[in-house]
């Protein structure tokens, strides 16, 4: 395996699986934020969440961060670095 390879080989990702993530209202019902959103990233790229105001995309990026606890959400944050 030669130096390029090895680079190719060595650079972090990181892949998301979100089933779901709800909040209860005020008025005690329970809305879903964010509804089956995969997707992943290697180090360099950039990527664009696009959507109305109040979709959910603030939220997704707090998913994937880690500022939100894992018992408010359902799914899977896999980091390969």
């Amino acid at each position: 395996m030669d130096l390029e390879e090895q680079k190719k080989e060595s650079v972090p990702r990181i892949a998301w699986s979100i089933s779901k993530y709800e909040v209860v209202t005020p008025n005690k019902t329970v809305k879903r934020i964010v509804d089956g959103v995969d997707g992943g990233c290697e180090a360099g790229e950039m990527k664009m969440i696009l959507g109305p105001s109040g979709r959910g995309q603030t939220s997704l990026l707090s998913i994937i961060a880690g500022y939100l606890p894992r018992a408010h959400w359902g799914g899977v944050i896999l980091d390969a670095c």
